[in-house]
């Protein structure tokens, strides 16, 4: 489940006694764009091996990173950071790819650097301002 916002407090009762397997990202940055690109593609997952596309984007396609799901994906960020979850095992995302797989999982959309991704974005100066003043808040 992706905390934050719309999910209801009701599940987090719910799972509070429960152990629980935490996936995070070590590469926060990684994950804001993705956030952003997901927004503007409306497509959240890729299963086709063959597919070109970074999460529906062309290659060279630019867009406009909204403040409101930079502050919405900040949010969920802080709000898993201040829970206490049951935590029985954290699986960082980058790992993913090293475990057997036995089912059929999603791939990486964004298979493209960060430093492209940030050319991407018509505002990328004002979206690393809000980026560095997160990371700034979170120490």
């Amino acid at each position: 489940m992706h905390v934050g916002p719309c999910m209801s407090e009701h599940v987090f009762d719910y799972i509070l006694d429960k152990p629980i397997i935490l996936v995070k990202r070590k590469d926060i940055l990684g994950q804001f764009l993705s956030y952003g690109i997901g927004w503007t593609t409306k497509k959240w997952v890729c299963y086709n091996e063959k597919s070109k596309s970074y999460n529906g984007l062309e290659p060279s396609q630019k867009f406009y990173y909204q403040r409101e799901w930079f502050d919405d994906m900040a949010i969920r960020l802080i709000d898993i950071d201040k829970r206490k979850f049951n935590v029985e095992k954290t699986i960082w995302f980058e790992d993913i790819p090293k475990f057997k797989v036995n089912g059929k999982l999603p791939l990486k959309q964004n298979r493209i650097s960060n430093t492209e991704k940030i050319n991407l974005l018509t505002n990328s100066d004002q979206f690393m301002d809000w980026f560095l003043e997160f990371i700034e808040r979170r120490k």
